[in-house]
Order: C-alpha cells, then sequence, then structure tokens
C-alpha cells in the first residue's frame, strides 16, 4: 500500500515538474505585471511581505517579491511546499506556535516569519506549481474578504502565467517556423543546383539517356535524346514506345523493359529502329532497373547509335572477304599458270625427244 502511494507521488510529481518547465518561468527576469499582482497581495492583506514562488525538485524560487531581498530558499524550509499539496489556502496564523514551523530558518532567522498564507498557482494542465503567498514577522489572521481576494488574485496569477507560456510558445513556434522556411529555401536552392548538376551532365553526355515508368511511359529524356529523334524537351513525356515507333518494334522495347524489371539487374541488349526515311538504325542499349526502399520504380536506359560502326564494321568484313577471295583468285591462277607452264615445257621436251630419234 505504501509503495503504491510513493509510486502514485511520484508520478504526481513528476508531472508537477514537467508542468512548471514547461511555463519557462524558472530564474527570468522580474516582469511587472507579475510585481503589481504580489505588491497588490500585500495591500490588501495588510502584510509587509509578499510573494509570487515556484517550487521545483530541489528550491523555492520567487518570480515575483515585495518587503524582503530575497530570490528564494531551499525546498525544505518553504511553507509553500505545504501551500501546492492543497487546493485552496493554506493560513499558518503563528508559526512558533505550529509544531511543523517552530525550528524553521525561516522563523528562526530571517525574515522572521510568524504569519503566513498561501494560495497554490497552476499550470494550465492543473498541477500545483508554486504559490502566492504572504508573511508577516507578528501573527495575525485574515479576514473573509482577504481570503475571496487571494483567491482572485491567484487566479490572475494563474492566468497571466498561462498567457504568457501561450505566447512564449507562439513566438517559438514561429522561430521553428522560420527555421523551417529558412532550411527549406536551403534544400530548394541545393536540389536546384544538384538538379541543374544532373541536368548538365545528362544533356552533355554523347550518349541518349531515358527513364519510364514501369508501365512504360516515358518520364526523362536528355538533350541528346531529344536531337538524335527531333522533338522538343516534352514532346515525348508521357507517351509510351506503342505511341511512338511502330508496333512491331515497340513490343520488342517492351518485351526487354519487362525482362530486365524481372531480372532487376542490368541488361545489355541490341535493339533496332525505323527511321522516317525506311533505313533502320542499330542501338546498344543498356537498361537497368531504378528503385527506392519502395521497390522498382522506373527503368533507366543509355544507348549508343552504334549504325555507323556497324555498317563500318560490316564494310570492313565484306572488303576482308573480298580480298581473301581475289587472292584466292589469284593463287589459283597463279597454280593454273604454272601447270601450263610445266604443260608446255612436257610438251616442248616430247617434241625434242622426236626429233632426236628421226
Amino acid at each position: 500500500m505504501d509503495r503504491a502511494m510513493n509510486q502514485s507521488l511520484t508520478h504526481k510529481e513528476a508531472s508537477r515538474l514537467e508542468a512548471l518547465a514547461r511555463l519557462r518561468l524558472l530564474d527570468t527576469p522580474a516582469e511587472p505585471e507579475f510585481d503589481e499582482l504580489a505588491g497588490l497581495a500585500a495591500s490588501i492583506s495588510d502584510v509587509p511581505i509578499s510573494a509570487i514562488t515556484l517550487i521545483d525538485e530541489r528550491r523555492q524560487w520567487f518570480k515575483a517579491v515585495v518587503g524582503m531581498d530575497s530570490h528564494g530558499s531551499d525546498r525544505e524550509s518553504a511553507f509553500c511546499s505545504y501551500t501546492i499539496q492543497q487546493d485552496e489556502i493554506f493560513v499558518v496564523e503563528d508559526a512558533t506556535a505550529d509544531q511543523r514551523f517552530q525550528r524553521n530558518p525561516l522563523v528562526l532567522g530571517d525574515p522572521h516569519i510568524r504569519f503566513y498564507a498561501g494560495m497554490p498557482i497552476s499550470g494550465p494542465t492543473g498541477e500545483h506549481v508554486g504559490a502566492l503567498c504572504v508573511f508577516d514577522r507578528q501573527p495575525r489572521q485574515l479576514t473573509g474578504a482577504q481570503r475571496t481576494a487571494l483567491e482572485v488574485l491567484a487566479r490572475q496569477v494563474n492566468a497571466r502565467m498561462e498567457l504568457r507560456m501561450r505566447r512564449m510558445e507562439l513566438r517559438m513556434r514561429r522561430i521553428e517556423q522560420e527555421q523551417m522556411l529558412v532550411e527549406q529555401d536551403r534544400l530548394n536552392r541545393e536540389l536546384l543546383a544538384a538538379q541543374q548538376r544532373f541536368q548538365s551532365f545528362m544533356d552533355e553526355s554523347p550518349f541518349l539517356s531515358f527513364v519510364k515508368s514501369v508501365d512504360g511511359r516515358m518520364l526523362y529524356y536528355n538533350r541528346r535524346f531529344a536531337e538524335r529523334f527531333g522533338i522538343t524537351m516534352s514532346a515525348w513525356l508521357g507517351k509510351t514506345d506503342f505511341d511512338l515507333f511502330p508496333a512491331e518494334d515497340a513490343q520488342a522495347y517492351r518485351d526487354n523493359d519487362l525482362a530486365v524489371l524481372r531480372s532487376g539487374q542490368l541488361q545489355v541488349l541490341e535493339e533496332r529502329s525505323r527511321e522516317s526515311d525506311g533505313s533502320a538504325s542499330l542501338w546498344h542499349i543498356y537498361k537497368f532497373p531504378c528503385g527506392s526502399g519502395e521497390g522498382v520504380t522506373t527503368l533507366g536506359g543509355i544507348a549508343v547509335d552504334i549504325t555507323e560502326t556497324t555498317m563500318r564494321e560490316e564494310k570492313i568484313a565484306r572488303m576482308r572477304r573480298e580480298i581473301s577471295e581475289l587472292r584466292d583468285q589469284v593463287e589459283l591462277a597463279q597454280v593454273m599458270a604454272l601447270q601450263q607452264e610445266r604443260s608446255e615445257m612436257m610438251s616442248d621436251r616430247k617434241m625434242e625427244m622426236a626429233l632426236v630419234g628421226l
């Protein structure tokens, strides 16, 4: 039972300290609106000393004080430590006659408290964070009107604290928003610079580059691509290969795209395209899946026109074949000529032998 009660008290104190921290009042400079309420409390109660106190885990700190030169005391000796445990005004008419305070250093020494009255003040969620209190160096009693006035003034302190907190939160929120806007502007500028670097890199690349969605729609192509096909930088965006090329070619491109997306790996392909004059171009294409943490979202491609290279290689191969054939023909002619020469020589020898025989 005691353990459960201690846990409950610990939780309650933690909530109270959290509410106090949220007010952002501890160790702040004096503010006229709180000084005026403290002065009014002393005047109404007809006492020389009054204060608006805040109590953290170790100390009692005065946000406003009238009638003594002090910033606070330790929590253990603070009368207000009793006040925050209650929901109504706490009064000690003569501290020297109250066993709880007879040996209190604030009673035995400066400011020599004999009379104390305190009304708890609360944060916006109701936790008692301190007190509006009045002191006297001689015993006394509060009238009913004075009690009521202290209760009203305490509510005014509550309202002022909450208003101050709301203003500060609003100011902090505005500062955070301004910082976010500055950061967003910086990120936007960095993003724009990165996009410009990327665009410049892609446009100056000697290769044709493009990006398609997984359903085959053109999302991006570089300047070399646009120049090669004689189009603007936006003419083909959103279109599929079936919108742009003959059906047979488009189907071949789509089949290759799907194969790359299924494999999840880079593939090196050769694809043909038909030109407006009816001729065919041959492309060496690198196609690869692109994605993020959400999986593959696009397909990228880099294409190199190898038509001229292929034609040149084919021409060289043809010339080599022709040279080889010509060499074979020359060798054959040489063999035939040699055989003819030998045949003629044999014929001449036979004739000579015949003449000798005669």
